[in-house]
């Protein structure tokens, strides 16, 4: 057996005559690895022909992602850096640096974009690498928006946990208080969780006015210049059904609304130089949606590549940037921008949300708009 590395990737090179290797069944991925510095991403019922295959195919870097990604579960848009090894039994995925003990990851496998391709659809699944010790409990790490005034006409806020927690209506354990602590009713509705359990978006009602006396319903929910607060309660069960570590609270003031739509042009790109991992950088003149702006844009080269590396966000989700794994290579590149991105407002790119509460359908398919920059 002997290796051949080309564009990043290592694949085990199995010579036909070697084995005749497993024979196909049902795909499965998991975790495996014998220490916390070895865990791999493995993926099993591939057939010894197969697994030639793969080894005989020099995939480039593009390839090798439609074949295999490996995400952090909190949306990020590049996936982790790392090789595919292909041994007589099965196809690992080795990182470049550890897997994160208690972090879940995104994988995906898709056997149409094997050299053979493989007609059945792509699988998808969690996988988690656990230390020996004793977990932590399951805390509250984040409520966004996180900046300390919310506009008026917020339309969704989103929770993040520690750990993965049970699915058990989220809106039991989540509470709108005004300012004097009394809960604010029927205003939180829609919840859903992202695919590890670790973040619950919850969406307001539209058309809901609060704190007003008379019976005159204006259309909007918060009030302008009012104290609010997101309590959220010790009791709520992780998936080990255990309580939170502790309760949690993130107040916020009511701002003006939101109303204009997002205008890219309005966005400042800072590039950075050719040999450098200095992050790019995008600065906006008001806050955007914090999960939706980690999946909306995506870092390409001139041939369309997607380079590795880490996105995050700044202050208030004023500010995104992306940090490669790799120095930069001089160029041009583009940023690519789904027209699913929104603000807590609802508002997208070119278009507003209404005033009646009721936003207008996002997009659906991944159309993008396209942003340049070079790298010297």
């Amino acid at each position: 057996m002997t290796y051949r590395l080309a564009a990043g990737v290592l694949v085990a090179w199995l010579a036909v005559g070697c084995s005749t290797g497993p024979k196909a069944g049902p795909l499965v991925i998991t975790g495996a690895g014998d220490s916390p510095t070895n865990n791999v991403v493995r993926v099993t019922g591939l057939s010894g022909a197969e697994l030639r295959a793969v080894a005989a195919a020099n995939l480039d870097e593009a390839a090798t992602r439609a074949l295999l990604t490996v995400s952090p579960s909190e949306a990020e848009a590049a996936p982790v850096a790392g090789r595919i090894v292909a041994t007589e039994t099965a196809l690992d995925f080795q990182p470049r640096s550890p897997f994160d003990l208690n972090r879940h990851y995104v994988v995906r496998f898709d056997p149409s974009h094997l050299p053979t391709p493989r007609q059945s659809p792509a699988i998808r699944t969690i996988v988690r690498f656990s230390s020996a010790t004793a977990e932590e409990p399951t805390f509250v790490t984040a409520v966004y928006p996180s900046a300390e005034t919310w506009p008026e006409n917020v339309r969704r806020f989103h929770v993040h946990f520690s750990g993965p927690m049970s699915r058990t209506s989220g809106l039991t354990f989540v509470h709108l208080q005004d300012e004097q602590g009394r809960e604010i009713r029927d205003m939180l509705m829609a919840a859903a969780w992202n695919d590890a359990g670790t973040q619950l978006t919850i969406e307001l009602a539209p058309e809901r006015s609060a704190g007003t006396t008379n019976e005159q319903v204006e259309p909007r929910r918060l009030v302008r210049g009012r104290r609010y607060r997101i309590a959220i309660d010790q009791a709520w069960p992780d998936t080990r059904e255990r309580p939170l570590a502790a309760s949690f609270t993130r107040a916020f003031t009511a701002g003006p609304p939101a109303t204009a739509p997002i205008d890219l042009r309005s966005w400042r790109i800072t590039a950075p130089k050719a040999g450098t991992r200095t992050p790019v950088a995008l600065v906006f003149p008001s806050p955007l949606d914090h999960a939706l702006l980690l999946e909306a844009i995506v870092v390409r080269t001139a041939d369309g590549r997607t380079p590795a590396g880490s996105t995050a966000t700044g202050a208030a989700e004023r500010a995104w940037t992306f940090t490669p794994t790799s120095p930069w290579n001089a160029g041009a590149y583009q940023l690519a921008v789904r027209t699913t991105l929104e603000d807590p407002a609802g508002n997208g790119i070119g278009r507003r949300a209404t005033d009646s509460g009721v936003r207008p359908q996002p997009p659906t398919s991944a159309t993008t708009e396209a942003l340049s920059f070079d790298v010297r």
